[in-house]
């Protein structure tokens, strides 16, 4: 498994966390997105795997969604 977190910008994350003026919301998006990740590219995956395409797209618009709000941080 690898670690997914090791790719965001902990300066970013920081910078959030001040424009909300607490870190906790920051911190608690963030531990819940990497938290559900594994799951979402899992689900990728598999959909792949069965050539479902409607979940394929689905699952990507998935991940797609909730990666939108992680962009501050890129």
């Amino acid at each position: 498994m690898s670690n997914h977190g090791a790719d965001l910008d902990s300066g970013r994350l920081r910078a959030l966390a001040e424009e909300l003026g607490n870190p906790e919301p920051a911190r608690q998006f963030l531990t819940k997105y990497l938290a559900m990740l594994t799951g979402r590219t899992d689900r990728i995956a598999h959909a792949l795997e069965d050539q479902d395409t409607d979940e394929t797209a689905t699952a990507v618009l998935s991940l797609k969604i909730s990666s939108a709000w992680s962009a501050p941080w890129k």
